[in-house]
């Protein structure tokens, strides 16, 4: 059964930069610019998409951090061979049409939280509960990312997401597929990994360690709206 992923051919921020915007985009206005961008968007073969640069995959990419420590894991067994055997402190993946709500804001949230329960969990007392739950009204929208560098970057762009739990939680949190080695890592212990630690993560964690602000809208905004 062929695979299909949400994409869009334009420019990642509005009115489109030239060159091409790349790096971290954290000002409201241009994550405000990438969901109007989304309305756009259309399924396509993901075969298709994943050689053609004219076309950009969209990517939740969530974070989650822990007194100052990332929740870092290795990448193993994913779909995305290129990236395998990569340090990494982003969960994420493509939007399905499962994800698909007439709301295109809450999509991504959406597509952000399937990701999550389907590579964490939280066991507590013996029982394990999906992770989402640990972060449902945390995920906080940081800005999007895009790195044409590698053969990856150029299909693909990120929504950068953070999300904020305690340590009783993070001692919690297991790691369930498409990954092993979780570890909570401090952006020095992060940094040291140079090469090792895959692009969008380094690109992450400049910018938001650097501050970044994002756009304030919650998904609990969303669902109060």
């Amino acid at each position: 059964v062929p695979e299909f992923a949400l994409a869009f051919v334009q420019g990642l921020v509005c009115p489109p930069p030239k060159p091409e915007f790349r790096g971290f985009a954290q000002c409201d206005n241009s994550v405000r610019c990438f969901w109007t961008s989304l309305q756009k968007a259309f399924f396509m073969p993901r075969a298709e998409a994943e050689i053609d640069p004219r076309y950009k995959q969209v990517i939740p990419y969530t974070l989650i951090r822990c007194e100052g420590r990332y929740l870092t894991y290795e990448r193993s067994g994913g779909n995305e061979a290129r990236l395998d055997k990569k340090s990494s402190i982003g969960v994420g993946g493509h939007i399905n049409f499962e994800d698909v709500w007439s709301d295109w804001k809450r999509m991504v949230f959406t597509a952000a939280l399937r990701e999550i329960d389907e590579e964490l969990c939280s066991v507590e007392e013996g029982r394990r509960f999906p992770a989402s739950a640990l972060v449902f009204d945390r995920l906080a929208v940081k800005g999007i990312l895009y790195d044409d560098r590698d053969e990856v970057g150029k299909v693909h762009v990120g929504m950068v997401l953070l999300a904020e739990v305690s340590k009783a939680e993070a001692e919690s949190i297991h790691i369930i597929s498409e990954g092993k080695n979780l570890e909570w890592k401090t952006p020095e212990e992060l940094q040291a990994l140079g090469e090792r630690l895959e692009g969008w993560s380094r690109i992450a964690l400049g910018a938001i360690e650097a501050g970044a602000e994002g756009c304030k809208d919650t998904l609990r905004d969303l669902s109060e709206a």
